[in-house]
């Protein structure tokens, strides 16, 4: 895998990574079946990425947790 690869596949897992904290921190304020259905949707989307991300061993955890961090400077 080169690096072009590697760079697309960690940015797609930190961006589903930051969906899937954004579609959960969504749902506490609205519990309408649209947000419900996006925040499965981001958890499954997350899963695969890890899944792929685990296969081509990335550092999956290190991402999640950047994207954690992210959240949380932007929520403030």
């Amino acid at each position: 895998m080169n690096k072009k690869e590697k760079a697309f596949l960690e940015n797609n897992l930190y961006t589903d990574a930051l969906r899937c904290l954004r579609t959960d921190a969504a749902l506490k304020n609205d519990k309408s079946k649209k947000s419900r259905i996006m925040a499965n949707a981001a958890k499954v989307a997350l899963a695969e990425a890890e899944y792929i991300g685990k296969y081509f061993r990335l550092d999956v955890e290190g991402i999640k947790e950047r994207a954690k961090e992210t959240f949380e400077l932007q929520k403030g």
